[in-house]
């Protein structure tokens, strides 16, 4: 346990911000071992790549840090794989890769570790985390039970899930993921000919590293907003006045690029001090200057009254708000 920690290596927008006392969990016990101490109020933290401090945050901060993958069940056209919330997402698709699992590839790059991974339901180029996931092992830190929560108990909806709502008191240890032995591809949105593992993951790999910043260069957490899921009246409208505004037909609607909206509305061409948007891909808001979380949050404000009054769409963060 360490005392009035400082997190800016521990979130992707570099944010410089303290919290009362920092736990990093290497092993389960760890973290059995932390709620003896009856902890008051906790958050908990992955890679800090979907998130934005605006504030210190009054509590404890559990790392988790455990970095397990096994294979604990093989069928002719499956295998499942048991890994720990503290690794690396990007590491379990490489590793999938490496192995010939199919299911996890087009969603290289995304940054963050298997427990936040879930709770966002991260998804690109057509997938979404929940395609793949089998069942979720957590504890319940009110009663410090474990609980086991299949799939379709999770609640997964587009970059949301129960952990992100209804339980936000649990702690992710384990995701047991099915990934297939069996050769199969989205590519909805990522096409070429003759695909194999490696050749998607090389793909997407050089997509999101030629459109997307380097935390490590600029603070950022990837699309600061969802992307918006409107009616067809709506579009028509937008389509009268923008005829190649970009969307796609969902179950509930017209999804839109966030990115088209913010480039529509004129935020790629301003320049701004502390914090902007990325001139490749304006949905990602960035750190500019050593801006404070409290700058980027009334910047995102800024954004969201200026697209409902262009556009009249309201838009969702993707990031969350501490």
């Amino acid at each position: 346990m360490k005392t009035n920690f400082n997190l800016k290596k521990y979130n992707t927008f570099n944010i410089n911000c303290f919290c009362d006392s920092f736990f990093e969990i290497k092993k389960e016990q760890d973290f059995f071992d932390f709620l003896k101490t009856n902890p008051k109020k906790i958050l908990f933290l992955g890679n800090g790549s979907n998130l934005l401090f605006t504030k210190n945050f009054q509590g404890t901060v559990v790392y988790s840090n455990i970095k397990e993958i096994k294979e604990i069940k093989k069928t002719k056209s499956n295998v499942y794989l048991k890994v720990s919330s503290g690794y690396n997402w990007d590491d379990f698709v490489k590793y999938c890769v490496q192995n010939n699992y199919y299911g996890a590839e087009n969603l290289s790059l995304i940054p963050g570790k298997i427990g936040g991974s879930v709770v966002q339901n991260i998804g690109a180029y057509g997938m979404e985390i929940k395609d793949i996931v089998y069942s979720v092992e957590c504890i319940n830190i009110k009663t410090k039970k474990r609980q086991i929560l299949l799939n379709k108990d999770c609640d997964f909806q587009y970059r949301s899930s129960i952990f992100k709502t209804k339980l936000k008191d649990y702690f992710i240890l384990n995701v047991v993921f099915k990934v297939s032995l069996k050769e199969k591809y989205v590519l909805e949105y990522v096409s070429f000919k003759n695909p194999t593992l490696k050749k998607m993951r090389q793909h997407i790999l050089k997509i999101r590293k030629s459109k997307l910043p380097s935390p490590k260069e600029t603070g950022n957490a990837g699309s600061f907003f969802k992307n918006p899921i409107i009616s067809k009246t709506k579009l028509n409208k937008i389509i009268k006045k923008y005829p190649s505004v970009p969307y796609f037909k969902t179950d509930n609607g017209y999804k839109i690029p966030t990115a088209w909206l913010l480039d529509m509305a004129g935020f790629k061409n301003r320049k701004y001090l502390k914090c902007g948007v990325y001139e490749k891909l304006p949905s990602i808001v960035i750190n500019i200057n050593n801006a404070t979380g409290k700058e980027i949050y009334d910047f995102s404000q800024d954004i969201i009254k200026e697209i409902k009054e262009k556009f009249n769409i309201s838009l969702e963060k993707e990031v969350i708000i501490i």
